[in-house]
């Protein structure tokens, strides 16, 4: 049981990695589409027709990552990762509050323009699942600015949560002899490949055994440049 669990982290700790690069991509669509919106401004261009609903659609999306990692990493970090904790980030309440209004009322967060800046325009209003009434209130900062500022803290909290791990046990075969099987048998995979390796599948089950792969290092790696991406841009 205890090796069922040990290689389960690992699986999701293989994931973590991807889900950081999600997230990286949907903060640079975000950054993108404010920067093509200032640009149009100063060239005094109205904003392009489907400026604010793609940064809308990237915003959801960044929100709701955050609510994957934070799932995603209490797997197998030794602490999980709670509300709690990113409340404590700039713009942490905020993030989670909103990603509630925008998942369960479908609020689209984002209402205003000013100068080529987009703003959540108004505090939000909403009935939470109990019937209970809250008041999110905005962030004075742009959509850009605000983003930045809580994702350049949410990289240094997950970075200090994936250093703790030190000496782990996750990094396992990026691939398993019980998962080559499956390959080998899918109907995906030509008859005369299938042929073909036969009689090599144990030699290529103990190839596969001998890549491995760090998932906590390449997590680290992956938020060390998003981390400086955050620097560039801001």
């Amino acid at each position: 049981m205890e090796e069922k669990v040990l290689k389960s982290k690992s699986w999701v700790a293989n994931y973590f990695y991807s889900k950081v690069c999600e997230y990286q991509h949907y903060l640079e669509q975000v950054v993108g589409h404010c920067d093509s919106s200032m640009a149009r401004f100063a060239q005094k261009l109205p904003p392009g027709d489907n400026e604010g609903r793609l940064l809308t659609y990237a915003y959801g999306s960044l929100n709701n990552m955050v609510q994957t990692l934070k799932d995603g990493g209490s797997v197998f970090l030794p602490t999980a990762i709670t509300w709690t904790d990113i409340k404590t980030l700039r713009h942490g309440e905020f993030f989670y509050l909103s990603r509630n209004a925008a998942t369960h009322d479908g609020n689209p967060i984002i209402d205003a323009w000013v100068d080529g800046r987009y703003y959540v325009g108004k505090d939000i209003e909403r009935f939470d699942g109990f019937g209970k009434f809250i008041k999110i209130q905005r962030p004075v900062e742009d959509v850009r600015t605000f983003t930045l500022e809580f994702s350049r803290d949410f990289y240094g909290f997950l970075a200090d949560r994936l250093t703790l791990l030190g000496d782990h046990q996750l990094t396992k075969p990026i691939i398993g002899p019980s998962e080559i099987e499956q390959i080998m048998g899918s109907q995906l995979i030509p008859e005369e490949v299938k042929s073909l390796f036969a009689g090599q599948i144990d030699e290529i089950k103990e190839k596969a055994g001998n890549i491995k792969s760090d998932p906590v290092a390449k997590a680290l790696e992956q938020i060390r440049t998003g981390a400086d991406y955050i620097r560039r841009v801001s």
